[in-house]
């Protein structure tokens, strides 16, 4: 709960926790249940500030944090875009928690979305922010790594086993959207860089006889010393491609 902050889709914030490292780091912000409460989902590596993080939280207090920004100018919803689709690669899916609706809300045409996962944990937490503006047709969510077939016929966003790839999916969605009179579209992506690629490739060939406008999100995490200061930089740094 931070009393009096707000922020729009898609932006981000600096997580300080002095206890555990001098060093701000950046997360991706998501609304929470009421006006002055955010969330923010975090990926636990076995090492490192996440790590400490997670091991100070055990006890369910946690340690003093203080909460910076927000930062960034959000990129969706594009003007002129008819539609919009989402590319996302594992915790990658945290910008489309919030853009999801914004972006549903401002064309009132609900999303694509083409998620690749292995957390069971991160599609259940995941799915009820995002189940209202995704256009189901034009979903691929594929769940794989230990412990997915447990999902059963539950599992939300008709996550899937089987492969498709992102080449594929973008022309499956354009050829749609073509048929729709739709001229243009953004796809904006957030995930490792293979599948970023991959949505490059698709968005160059203008996959589905679509032209595509592309943007990536990439956080690149960069300290920074300079003589005479001790204050780190961060930076995530977005590139769009027309």
């Amino acid at each position: 709960s931070v009393k009096g902050f707000s922020f729009q889709p898609g932006q981000w914030g600096h997580l300080s926790v002095p206890s555990i490292s001098p060093v701000p780091h950046p997360f991706t912000l998501i609304p929470g249940d009421g006006a002055s409460n955010v969330r923010i989902f975090i990926k636990v590596n076995r090492s490192g500030f996440t790590s400490k993080l997670a091991k100070a939280c055990v006890d369910g207090k946690g340690p003093a944090m203080k909460l910076e920004g927000p930062h960034g100018t959000p990129c969706v919803p594009a003007p002129g875009m008819q539609r919009t689709v989402f590319v996302f690669g594992g915790v990658g899916i945290t910008p489309g928690l919030s853009l999801a609706k914004a972006a549903s809300e401002a064309s009132q045409r609900k999303v694509g979305l083409y998620w690749s996962l292995r957390s069971l944990e991160l599609l259940h937490r995941a799915a009820p922010l995002l189940e209202p503006h995704v256009d189901i047709e034009n979903t691929c969510v594929q769940l794989n790594g230990a412990g997915t077939q447990e999902g059963g016929a539950d599992l939300p966003l008709k996550a899937k086993y089987d492969m498709k790839d992102v080449f594929a999916w973008l022309e499956q969605c354009g050829q749609t959207y073509v048929r729709e009179g739709v001229t243009s579209a953004m796809v904006f992506v957030c995930g490792p860089p293979g599948l970023a690629d991959a949505a490059k490739a698709a968005c160059k060939k203008s996959a589905g006889g679509i032209h595509w406008h592309l943007h990536v999100e990439e956080f690149l995490f960069l300290p920074s010393m300079s003589f005479g200061s001790k204050r780190p930089q961060t930076a995530p740094t977005p590139v769009t491609q027309a």
